[in-house]
């Protein structure tokens, strides 16, 4: 039987009422590792974040997100 190369990363963050640190383990096969840090933001729009926090409508919000797919850098 052949096994892949994986990798494990543990995750810590804190629990919703923030009263305690939980951690999350994670197992990437590394095939799909490159992909991951390499090609996963190119299916993506990008956009700044506090532009998009200042939106406070439901539909400006969606109207944002699909003209900055169309934007030219």
């Amino acid at each position: 039987m052949k096994t892949l190369c994986s990798r494990k990363f543990r995750i810590n963050y804190h629990d919703t009422q923030k009263t305690q640190v939980k951690s999350m383990e994670i197992q990437v096969n590394m095939p799909y590792f490159g992909y991951l840090l390499n090609y996963l933001n190119a299916n993506f729009t990008s956009f700044e974040l506090l532009e998009f926090q200042n939106i406070s409508g439901k539909y400006a919000k969606t109207l944002y997100r699909l003209l900055k797919q169309w934007k030219i850098s």
